[in-house]
């Protein structure tokens, strides 16, 4: 069976110990991105697997009509970048875990790095030591600021806990039950209309880290974001470690060897389980 991996960016999938669960296959490993669906569909066309990282890739119906022999997409958490009905009609199983009640601690963690760069103005300090300079500027305490997290889920409920034990006043908005826990919490508040470049041009809030984009991956450098000083930007780092990718490629692995035994699971469209 042809497996095919896209988007690993540094060919770190090979050296992970779950890699071994695909050894009966013919895999390939692409560590460039691509967005041409001539290219992708010559790539993918002997593939019978897909595996995906996160949201790197869109599959769409253009592309999944040039690709008859795939079965099976596997991957982990939401799909927004999958056209699940195409994928449905077409009888490509997709294979997602939404490992629920598994917090996040890898994205928790960067992000709390975030708050603590941007705050001490660690990344402006470190070029200036580089450039020859000494201690160019003054940071801020965490300590009685405020702290205002989009999103209560694996991730925000996490960091609120980090900002509570950093004697911080947490603040969240969220969705749904999401949005009760954090009431339930204390930490809920209602969230205002306002562009986030605009209300920073505007010194509210006063700064930002900001790791996820819009449009992925992100590297129009004129982004009005990269040139201001009250924000810190990463390029989707959050989850990019050793220990989480094995977490997660152990589960996304499992999904295709349950797939070649004939019983697959995480089935988000299992009508395309029964389809011909």
């Amino acid at each position: 069976m042809k497996v095919a991996i896209l988007d690993d960016y540094f060919d770190t999938l090979r050296t992970l110990p779950c890699f071994a669960r695909l050894s009966a296959f013919d895999v390939t490993v692409f560590n460039d991105h691509v967005d041409d669906v001539n290219v992708l569909s010559e790539r993918l066309k002997d593939a019978e697997v897909l595996v995906l990282i996160r949201e790197r890739t869109k599959i769409t119906e253009p592309l999944l009509a040039r690709l008859p022999r795939l079965r099976l997409i596997s991957q982990r958490s939401v799909y927004p970048h999958i056209d699940i009905e195409a994928c449905t009609r077409r009888g490509v199983i997709v294979s997602s875990s939404q490992h629920p009640g598994t917090p996040s601690y890898a994205a928790a963690e960067l992000t709390w790095a975030l708050v603590l760069s941007a705050m001490r103005r660690i990344p402006q300090q470190v070029a200036a030591l580089h450039a020859g300079k000494w201690q160019t500027g003054v940071g801020h305490s965490l300590r009685d600021k405020v702290l205002g997290i989009y999103g209560y889920g694996r991730i925000g409920s996490v960091v609120a806990g980090y900002g509570k034990a950093f004697g911080m006043s947490v603040q969240v908005w969220s969705s749904g039950p999401s949005q009760a826990r954090a009431r339930a919490d204390g930490y809920a508040v209602s969230l205002e209309a306002g562009a986030l470049v605009a209300a920073l041009r505007a010194g509210r809030p006063g700064m930002a880290a900001i790791d996820v984009f819009e449009q992925e991956p992100m590297l129009d450098v004129t982004d009005p974001l990269l040139a201001m000083e009250n924000v810190l930007c990463t390029p989707h780092i959050g989850y990019v470690t050793r220990e989480e990718y094995e977490i997660q490629f152990t589960e996304i692995f499992d999904q295709v060897l349950a797939y070649a035994a004939g019983a697959p699971v995480n089935v988000v469209n299992a009508e395309a389980v029964k389809a011909p």
